[in-house]
């Protein structure tokens, strides 16, 4: 089994710091203690240096790690969404390619959640922090062709009914 991570840094005091675009590849062993890290080295352009990014989804059948927004260290949040394709580097070199969806986006944001739906290829974007998190947002989005296979992708914001206003919560996909 392997897993996608991207990483930030603490400095002293619990500064964070950002990083440049780093992904690091777990590859899981039956004993914890023989799992190994290793660092890959996509091709194209990255996205800009970023952390919370708990904002990402991955398309095991097609290998491709998908990013929305995140916290670069400044405001406005990036509206912003990357694929990764080869993402785990055994189908080829991992490359680095923006989408240019359709339709207004979201907010940037940080703190939310993301959900990846693999029968329709969409990922569903649901709260989190668009500033400085003086309040939560409330909002539902789906981003269509999200995986940047099947056609433009499109940005569609759900009716607000429930849940309400979070932030830095939790969430899951049940296809």
């Amino acid at each position: 089994m392997r897993a996608l991570l991207g990483t930030r840094s603490r400095g002293g005091g619990g500064a964070t710091a950002l990083c440049a675009s780093v992904v690091l590849l777990l590859a899981t062993a039956a004993s914890a203690a023989a799992d190994t890290w290793s660092q890959l080295a996509p091709t194209g352009t990255p996205p800009a240096p970023r952390y919370d990014v708990g904002w990402n989804a991955y398309d095991v059948a097609n290998d491709r790690l998908v990013i929305f927004s995140g916290d670069t260290g400044g405001l406005p949040r990036p509206q912003d969404v990357w694929i990764l394709t080869d993402a785990t580097g055994v189908g080829g070199t991992p490359s680095w390619v923006q989408l240019a969806p359709s339709g207004a986006p979201p907010f940037g944001r940080f703190g939310g959640s993301v959900g990846y739906a693999p029968g329709s290829n969409r990922i569903i974007v649901h709260g989190g922090c668009a500033a400085n998190c003086g309040f939560a947002l409330a909002d539902t989005w789906v981003l269509t062709n999200a995986n940047g296979l099947g056609g433009t992708p499109q940005w569609m914001p759900l009716p607000a009914v429930l849940p309400v206003n979070r932030a830095e919560h939790g969430a899951a996909y049940d296809p």
